[in-house]
């Protein structure tokens, strides 16, 4: 009985749930990074301004960044596959609601070169999910 081509074999693991763990963790660690900046720079701002609880706004980004991190190292073992597509999700989501939110809630413009940071960690995270996903067979 032949094996199919596309199936791969327990002895010869393919590459994509390590790489896609390894975005995930990327993709992760700096969400976590760009939300606690965020608790810090709106906890500061409340302070100037008298007011409370503007830090509270990275708090999301801190918890999807957890999330990520979580997903990728359980697709770097090969383990509970959800958890690591789950886990690619949220490292691709923080980029989209940023860029949503400076440009639908403030009258600013996004610096280029932040831009291009963004975009190409989404395009990591969203390569993480593609490769979790089609690496399901792998997963324990």
């Amino acid at each position: 009985m032949s094996r199919s081509p596309r199936v791969q074999s327990s002895q010869h693991p393919s590459w994509m749930p390590a790489t896609a763990g390894t975005l995930s963790i990327i993709a992760g660690a700096m969400e976590v990074l760009i939300g606690l900046v965020y608790v810090g720079a709106g906890a500061d701002i409340a302070e100037r301004i008298g007011r409370t609880g503007l830090g509270i706004v990275g708090v999301p980004f801190v918890i999807a960044g957890i999330v990520a991190i979580v997903g990728g190292v359980f697709a770097a073992v090969r383990k509970a596959w959800w958890v690591a597509v789950v886990g690619a999700i949220a490292g691709a989501t923080w980029p989209v609601i940023w860029l949503g939110w400076v440009t639908l809630f403030t009258n600013r413009t996004v610096r280029p070169g932040l831009l291009v940071l963004m975009l190409i960690l989404a395009l990591a995270a969203i390569a993480a999910t593609v490769f979790a996903a089609m690496a399901r067979r792998e997963f324990k």
